[in-house]
């Protein structure tokens, strides 16, 4: 057996237990096409290195299927590559993103049976891809019917990129004149189904501020843009997110899920969230939704302030300016989708 296959295995998502019956049932056979059934598992057919696997059992020979074997999930040496050339891509990442793109074609969701059709894969290798880019929460499963569509995880990877786009250019204007009017550093976060993550940022004229770079994650429980997301989140994320242990970063940090979830009904109620001291000893914050053009609440407005500037007749005059400004940008992103809309129209 050739340690290469074994790396190519671990690389395509199989785990270390799997890898290791396979060897010691003797089922991978390296340079001619065989088919061989473990107990437990489908069978598995290696031809020159590539690794083929067929749920319903009927393995074709591999010069005859169309499909293209779940080598390509491994690390590249591919005929792609030119005759004595080893092609430097690696296939599961290509393919990863063959995914990503395939479902941002078929929005608002589509079957794993259909990706794997339009992209060339077997089943088996896209089902495999697809729940690892659930797991990374870049892709989300509709649990009434199976179909996945990209989830909110996505936009923090590419967060650098959205300061120059979309959301940040409806909110950037107000965003500074909100900075300007709290003195105070100001936010724009989103929700990736587990925590708020910072996709833009304006920092306000005091000498002590607050800095959060784009793509940097916010806990849920404990932080103002995280609770007023979490509060507007599908009851899936909110249960998981009570389910999981609430870390204690500070003394004032809430980690009993039943008063946690009496708090995110109050916020719900005004579209508002507090911060103080809860996630880090010498900083408060305030937080408020955002709206889209359909009026789901996707996005979280945040001033972050030094604690000791954070007294309680400071706390509702950030609260009622941070307020004001995410119905401002609420209106905003309405307006540059409906005007976006329009410009698409023949």
């Amino acid at each position: 057996m050739d340690l290469r296959l074994l790396d190519r295995l671990r690389e395509a998502g199989y785990s270390v237990g799997y890898c290791a019956t396979l060897l010691r049932n003797h089922v991978l056979i390296m340079g001619t096409a065989r088919r061989a059934v473990n107990a437990g598992h489908a069978p598995i057919c290696v031809f020159r290195g590539c690794l083929m696997e067929y749920p319903d059992g009927n393995a074709p020979m591999p010069e005859t299927t169309n499909a293209k074997p779940a080598d390509a999930m491994g690390d590249g040496d591919s005929a792609a590559a030119g005759p004595g050339r080893r092609d430097p891509t690696v296939h599961a990442a290509r393919h990863a993103i063959e995914i990503l793109r395939c479902i941002s074609q078929s929005q608002p969701e589509i079957g794993v049976s259909d990706i794997a059709r339009r992209i060339g894969l077997h089943k088996s290798s896209v089902s495999r891809l697809v729940a690892t880019l659930e797991a990374q929460r870049v892709v989300e499963r509709n649990p009434h019917t199976d179909r996945v569509s990209l989830a909110p995880g996505l936009i923090a990877i590419a967060a650098p990129l959205i300061n120059h786009m979309g959301i940040s250019q409806a909110s950037r204007q107000r965003m500074a004149q909100l900075a300007e009017e709290s003195a105070e550093t100001v936010n724009l976060s989103i929700w990736d189904g587990r925590e708020a993550i910072s996709i833009d940022q304006t920092v306000g004229p005091n000498a002590i501020t607050h800095y959060a770079a784009p793509g940097q994650n916010n806990p849920a429980h404990c932080t103002a843009s995280g609770k007023v997301l979490l509060a507007f989140a599908s009851e899936a994320d909110l249960s998981a997110v009570l389910r999981a242990p609430l870390t204690r970063y500070t003394e004032r940090t809430i980690t009993d899920p039943a008063v946690l979830r009496r708090e995110l009904g109050r916020v719900r109620e005004t579209g508002l969230a507090l911060n103080r001291a809860e996630f880090s000893e010498d900083a408060g914050a305030v937080a408020a939704i955002v709206r889209n053009v359909n009026g789901q609440a996707t996005i979280a407005l945040t001033i972050t302030v030094p604690l000791y500037r954070f007294g309680k007749a400071r706390e509702r005059k950030l609260l009622e300016l941070v307020g004001n400004a995410a119905r401002d940008i609420s209106g905003q992103i309405g307006a540059m989708t409906a005007a976006g809309i329009a410009r698409r129209q023949p």
